[in-house]
């Protein structure tokens, strides 16, 4: 199992936050009213960590990363 090397504790998982936003295409109808076209294209921001769930200390940037961390393996 691999152990937080901030905290020392064994963790057989990561919390992963990312930044997705919605991306609107936005224009005034014909009554001059706003106008939002759905659905709306999900898109990815650059925010995306890898945390300990006991000690919340971002460890990773990078899946790949974070599956080597998880699986043992030495970067």
């Amino acid at each position: 199992m691999a152990k937080c090397p901030k905290c020392g504790e064994e963790i057989k998982e990561l919390d992963n936050t990312q930044q997705i936003y919605y991306e609107y295409l936005f224009r005034i109808d014909k009554k001059g009213q706003p106008s939002y076209k759905h659905p709306p294209r999900i898109c990815r921001g650059h925010y995306n960590v890898y945390a300990c769930t006991k000690c919340d200390a971002a460890l990773f940037g990078d899946e790949q990363e974070a599956i080597k961390f998880l699986k043992g393996k030495k970067k």
